[in-house]
């Protein structure tokens, strides 16, 4: 099953060069802007996908509506957390915090895996 989510591992290598580079206005200004406005929107859309699917719920199983529901509500959390951490990293320029994204994107990782295999369980069934 691959669907970007093993981008996420590109994104920590990057993270890992940034940190060993140092934070620079440059590198700060991304994090303050296109990071966090980024991780912002990702957040959102986890949320905004969980209503769509709890209106489906005449349509599919309850264990799998609420299920999926649960973890698309914790993707939001992790990119929302991920997202303040990296306005933070450009506040204060501090480098442990780029480890602290880094563990928050594994958390992604784990979930937006958990939901897809989950979607991709599912909705094949009822294609």
């Amino acid at each position: 099953l691959s669907c970007g989510i093993d981008m996420l591992d590109v994104f920590k290598r990057d993270l890992q060069e940034r940190k060993a580079e140092g934070i620079d206005a440059q590198n700060a200004y991304m994090f303050r802007t296109y990071y966090n406005e980024a991780l912002k929107t990702i957040a959102r859309s986890r949320k905004r996908f969980g209503v769509f699917i709890n209106e489906l719920s005449g349509l599919f199983p309850d264990d799998f509506i609420t299920g999926t529901s649960q973890l698309l509500a914790d993707s939001s959390r992790y990119w929302d957390i991920s997202a303040n951490i990296s306005l933070k990293l450009a506040i204060t320029k501090s480098l442990t915090l780029v480890d602290n994204l880094c563990e928050q994107l594994m958390l992604v990782k784990e979930t937006e895996k958990r939901i897809a295999e989950k979607l991709d369980q599912n909705i094949i069934q009822y294609i």
